[in-house]
This record gives C-alpha cells, structure tokens and sequence, in this order.
C-alpha cells in the first residue's frame, strides 16, 4: 500500500469521525436533555478525531520522504490501513455502525 492510500485511508476515517460528531451535536440539540453518555461519546471521539489528524500528518510526510526514519514508519502505517484486517477499516465499520445508531432515517437521507 502506497503512502497516499494510506492517506485516503487516514482521510475516510477522519471525515466519518466529524460526522459522527456532528451528528452527536445534532442529537444533543434535539433533545431538552441529552443522554448522559452522549457528551462521553462526543469527547471520545473528539480524541479519536486527534489521533487520526496526526496518522494523517504521518501519512503526508510519507508521501514525499525527506529522512529514513519514514522508512520504520511505513509499515506501521501500512499495517493500520489493511483493507480486511486493519485498525482503519475495523475504526470505520465501528463509526458507520455508531452513526446508523443515532442518525434516524430522515437525517441520513434514507426514507
């Protein structure tokens, strides 16, 4: 896998992540009183959303190599954005199942 898949791989994640934000937001504001786990929920994937932006950075540096040390990082990497087995692919299915938690039908467009 090649530094810029694994980008793209990095990117997908991260923009389902502010999505499911996003949609904790909307929630939230739907409610008088929102879940008390909610907030939880919305935090942990804040921090998510932080840990994926500096994958990114590590991605983007890989894509144009300046030094060796992006050489010991590239399977790292690579590893994480297995399309069957990798972190990023289980992270995204996670995301996807959390969003089509909390977003009824007609905020996802389904009708």
């Amino acid at each position: 896998m090649d530094p810029l898949s694994i980008s793209a791989s990095i990117v997908a994640v991260l923009q389902l992540t502010s999505a499911v934000i996003s949609v904790c937001y909307d929630y939230s504001s739907a409610l008088r009183k929102s879940p008390w786990h909610l907030p939880k929920v919305r935090d942990e994937l804040k921090a998510l959303r932080g840990v994926l932006e500096a994958l990114e950075q590590l991605a983007r540096d890989a894509e144009f190599p300046d030094s060796d040390d992006f050489e010991s990082r590239l399977p790292t990497l690579q590893a994480l954005c297995e399309p069957v087995e990798g972190s990023m692919t289980k992270c995204l299915l996670e995301l996807e199942g959390l969003r089509n938690k909390l977003a009824p039908p007609s905020w996802s467009g389904d009708r």
